[in-house]
């Protein structure tokens, strides 16, 4: 099952930092740290014990710069992630779970991880033992994906492989690492063929 709501904000609660319409941003709420933007300072320790949704006010510029944190959503999770590749929208993505009528339980195959977005939407379709297998031939953004589905407290719903489905990378999956320097020799002898 997914994580239930908590009412308040705990130590390592990922929250989604509301600037303004066109700028959020994420946080974990680490105690002493602190999230810095254009408005001014802002102190995790203050975040710690709040409930989700409400206003924070700055430590500096006499309390004039102010954020909201709101508790993470799908949809908010994809308009606040750095972009690693190309994301999927909100609409497209509500578009996508609806023509391939995904619901709760169901087994799913994603080709191409990327940076998680649709990956999270399809995990709340499919929760609470539903189980996705998401596919990804960048080893970098396979451990990244790995780790924010754990900490999103979505692990147990998806499983991260490395992998090219196309068969056009070499990863150890499909096999080819062992022969990887001997392909691009003759990759290379080919194109200089042409």
């Amino acid at each position: 099952a997914l994580p239930p709501p908590r009412p308040t904000i705990q130590p390592n609660d990922l929250v989604v930092v509301f600037e303004s319409f066109n700028d959020l941003n994420f946080v974990y709420a680490t105690p002493n740290a602190i999230f810095s933007n254009r408005n001014g300072h802002f102190h995790h320790n203050d975040f710690l014990g709040k409930p989700f949704g409400c206003k924070i006010r700055s430590r500096n510029n006499a309390g004039y710069g102010f954020l909201y944190l709101l508790r993470p959503t799908p949809e908010l999770w994809m308009r606040s992630l750095p972009h690693r590749t190309q994301i999927v929208h909100e609409l497209d993505a509500s578009m996508i779970v609806h023509y391939l009528n995904l619901t709760p339980n169901m087994v799913v195959c994603e080709s191409g991880t990327g940076s998680g977005a649709m990956s999270h939407v399809i995990l709340r379709s499919i929760a609470p033992k539903g189980k996705l297998h998401t596919y990804e031939f960048n080893k970098v953004r396979v451990e990244k994906a790995r780790r924010e589905f754990v900490g999103h407290g979505l692990g147990h719903l998806v499983q991260v492989h490395w992998r090219d489905v196309c068969g056009k990378k070499k990863t150890p999956r499909n096999g080819w690492h062992q022969r990887r320097k001997h392909h691009r020799l003759l990759e290379r002898r080919d194109n200089l063929r042409r």
